[in-house]
């Protein structure tokens, strides 16, 4: 696991809820990683959403 991830693209999202969330593309390895702004990671989905690991909650890019 890579130790310093730079911060390549910050995106604003909202779940279906209307909440809004923080999502922070990160790269510097091989592959760009997904983060909340609390550090907590994501997984993109095919779509372009977002889901956070063991919820079943989807965020969507409302600004990128």
């Amino acid at each position: 696991m890579q130790e310093n991830w730079i911060n390549t693209r910050v995106m604003e999202c909202c779940a279906v809820d209307g909440e809004r969330y923080t999502v922070i593309e990160q790269g510097g390895g091989t592959q760009p990683r997904y983060v909340l702004g609390n550090g907590r990671e994501l997984a993109r989905n095919g779509d372009g959403s977002f889901t956070v690991p063991g919820t079943e909650a989807v965020l969507w890019i409302t600004a990128p």
